[in-house]
């Protein structure tokens, strides 16, 4: 028979918020009013926390007008941008469910995704329409939408709906607000549901850890798809009033360059790219 061990931690428990992980990351942004809190080195687009905000509230309104219900699973395939946390958030708010999808992933890989979450929707860069198309076709997908500000404003338009100023009820223990997918090292990629409380629990591990704040700036590459973009970039950074430089890939010379203009004080890497 096997003995069980238990580890402790030294450190005390931390309470972690009863709420959504939306009405958490706004109070994050409220600090940030009139600041930036997102700015895409692709683009030079900036967003400040209120228009975070607004553009949040915006889509949550239209998603629930054009049918999303508490529940339902939103399939979102495009790099890194400022349109991708909107969603997120709004997704959340709504009191959906948000599935990432690798946007280098063949329309094998994105139908296998999609029909494992039974995803209602489908947000995606305009480099991919042709996939999409042939997802809507072929998947129980009620909708498809480009990530470009154009499409998500005639969305927005369409739906002819107020912006949702509140959290759609959930349970934070229960509901699950993301599934982000496996690396699939031994066999195909699995989804992870992650509650609203899981993904705060670790929020609040953050900022016990490193205090990030409105002062604090930072360069970032973390794909949005993958639970370290997820985490720092969309929830902890956000939602600590701190300002994020967005890029789309990885580049040295770009990254450093970043870091030296913003005068970062932190920088958040993986072990290759440290080394």
């Amino acid at each position: 028979m096997s003995k069980q061990i238990i580890f402790d931690s030294p450190h005390p428990a931390l309470p972690v918020p009863d709420m959504s992980v939306t009405e958490w990351v706004i109070q994050g942004l409220r600090k940030s009013h009139d600041a930036p809190v997102f700015t895409e080195t692709f683009s030079g687009i900036s967003i400040t926390g209120q228009h975070a905000i607004d553009q949040i509230q915006a889509l949550a309104g239209a998603l629930v007008a054009q049918g999303l219900q508490k529940g339902d699973v939103v399939a979102v395939m495009a790099p890194n941008s400022i349109h991708y946390f909107v969603l997120f958030q709004a997704t959340a708010l709504a009191g959906g469910t948000l599935t990432m999808i690798n946007p280098r992933y063949t329309a094998a890989e994105l139908d296998f995704q999609l029909r494992a979450t039974n995803a209602a929707m489908l947000f995606y860069d305009p480099g991919l329409t042709e996939m999409a198309q042939t997802a809507l076709s072929d998947t129980d997908l009620r909708n498809v939408v480009a990530m470009d500000p154009t499409a998500l404003d005639a969305f927005i338009d369409t739906s002819g709906a107020a912006p949702l100023t509140t959290q759609v009820p959930i349970d934070p223990d229960q509901d699950v607000a993301v599934i982000p997918y496996s690396s699939g090292t031994t066999g195909l990629p699995k989804g992870v549901m992650l509650t609203h409380r899981n993904l705060l629990a670790n929020a609040t591990q953050w900022q016990d850890n490193r205090n990030i704040g409105p002062q604090d700036v930072a360069p970032v590459f973390l794909p949005f798809f993958h639970i370290f973009g997820l985490m720092l970039c969309q929830i902890v950074f956000p939602g600590s009033g701190g300002h994020l430089h967005l890029m789309q890939r990885f580049n040295l010379e770009e990254y450093l360059q970043i870091a030296q203009d913003t005068k970062a004080k932190r920088l958040n890497v993986v072990p290759p790219i440290a080394v």
